[in-house]
């Protein structure tokens, strides 16, 4: 894998720090039980919308890959796949249930060039503080290939929220999403709504999109330096990623 470390690292205030901190300890420490969980939910729906626009045998990244479920669904259907997440246990969990390479990093420590047709950033986005969003969408960016398509979902609502369980949430309205992809220089291909597929969550809805990175993302990469050669492999209720 193709990495560079010419982006600084997303920086964050102390407390944002803190809870993006104690999210990951939660999904450390419930890897079996949020395994158990969302592993046999059935995204293949969604996983079609967002299939359309990558390429046979593309490569995909998988930006909080949680269960591996999706990971190995893109595998199953030839893809060459490869998943990221902040937690070691899940990430083990993840690369044997998929049978894809999969790595423990952070959304915003992500450090690849060039290197994907397509990022899959299912229900993970919703962790991070919408202050630090921008830097990661930049280098979900980066990691992809001129043409490079993101599908990215989050929870419908309003504001950020830290849970009693430990864990950060942020939630967005339809047009506010929207806003934050297109000013991180990705274009929209496709937007949609739908309900959530774990039956003990049904009142909660999910913005989906699928966006292009733009000409103009890959242009100021050009000019900021050479890109490595492309890789050859209130409190809310608690919510979960799916």
């Amino acid at each position: 894998m193709k990495q560079e470390a010419d982006l600084p690292v997303v920086q964050l205030d102390p407390n944002l720090r803190r809870a993006l901190d104690s999210t990951a300890r939660f999904y450390e420490v419930h890897a079996a039980e949020y395994f158990e969980r969302t592993v046999t939910a059935d995204l293949s729906r969604i996983h079609d919308r967002f299939l359309a626009f990558v390429p046979a045998a593309g490569r995909i990244l998988d930006a909080g890959c949680g269960s591996g479920r999706d990971l190995r669904e893109f595998v199953q259907r030839g893809y060459r796949a490869k998943g990221i997440d902040a937690s070691r246990e899940l990430v083990k969990r993840a690369e044997r249930y998929s049978s894809a390479p999969c790595h423990v990093m952070r959304l915003e420590a992500l450090s690849f060039t060039n290197c994907f047709e397509a990022i899959w950033a299912c229900a993970s986005l919703l962790h991070l503080p919408k202050s630090a969003i921008g830097g990661v969408l930049r280098r979900f960016g980066r990691a992809l290939v001129p043409q490079g398509v993101l599908f990215a979902s989050v929870q419908v609502g309003q504001g950020e929220s830290l849970g009693s369980d430990g864990r950060f949430f942020a939630y967005y309205t339809k047009a506010e999403f929207e806003g934050v992809i297109g000013a991180a220089s990705f274009e929209l291909v496709d937007v949609w709504t739908s309900q959530d597929l774990l039956s003990e969550r049904g009142t909660v809805h999910w913005i989906n999109l699928v966006a292009r990175v733009t000409p103009k993302r890959h242009f100021e990469r050009a000019r900021s330096g050479p890109a490595a050669a492309p890789d050859k492999a209130s409190e809310k209720p608690r919510r979960e990623r799916a």
